[in-house]
């Protein structure tokens, strides 16, 4: 599961990823830019044969919805509150 967070490129950069790893299978993503909890949801629920999950999220949203999909690997960017979220994460 990767999640997506910024001020600014998230359905672009979601998109980008998501193109890229379909080609090593099914991919789950809400890459128009539901990025609320309703699209994430929505997003999910029709994925279940994907292999890989690329999920846009409000920066308001990510980190419950990083503490509900706990990622192996944590990517730390310059924004505060993926900072924030990723230094936050056990492991």
């Amino acid at each position: 599961m990767i999640l997506v967070s910024a001020t600014n490129g998230k359905t672009t950069t979601t998109r980008l990823i998501a193109e890229a790893l379909g080609a090593a299978g099914p991919v789950v993503s809400n890459a128009l830019g539901a990025n609320m909890p309703a699209g994430i949801t929505s997003a999910l629920a029709g994925g279940s044969d994907a292999k890989f999950g690329v999920i846009e999220v409000d920066e308001k949203y990510l980190a419950g919805v990083a503490r509900d999909t706990p990622p192996r690997r944590s990517r730390c960017s310059t924004s505060p509150a993926t900072s924030w979220t990723a230094r936050r994460r056990p492991g």
